[in-house]
């Protein structure tokens, strides 16, 4: 009986150590300006591809204002370039006012275009 019993509390502690929490460690990339500098320019070459299709194209123009307004992003070696795309978005949103007709924006898009390949790509 005793066997019986070392033997159920082998598998129980077997069991708990098996299910156990099997989580990769937290990496806290909040103040990392390479990463960020790479989702920047992923999300403004695609906001900026949507745009140029968009029939309201402030609504993505918006997002990356939204984005690049905030003062408490890690921006290391790239505020320049954050803040000329921050320039080219807000050009873009004026010339293009809610319930306009849709301005011929094609030029300030590629200016945001090549402005952001200037930052790295996600490897």
């Amino acid at each position: 009986m005793k066997l019986i019993s070392q033997i159920r509390f082998a598998l129980l502690i077997l069991l708990a150590w098996g299910c156990g929490r099997h989580e990769l460690p937290y990496n806290d990339n909040s103040r990392d300006a390479e990463l960020y500098a790479q989702n920047v320019r992923t999300l403004v070459l695609g906001l900026a591809d949507t745009a140029r299709s968009s029939g309201e194209p402030q609504v993505q123009i918006n997002m990356i204002v939204k984005e690049l307004g905030q003062d408490d992003r890690p921006v290391g070696q790239y505020r320049q370039i954050y803040s000329d795309l921050l320039a080219t978005s807000r050009k873009i949103l004026d010339r293009c006012p809610p319930g306009a007709a849709r301005p011929d924006i094609r030029k300030e898009l590629d200016e945001l275009t090549s402005l952001a390949r200037k930052l790295p790509a996600k490897t």
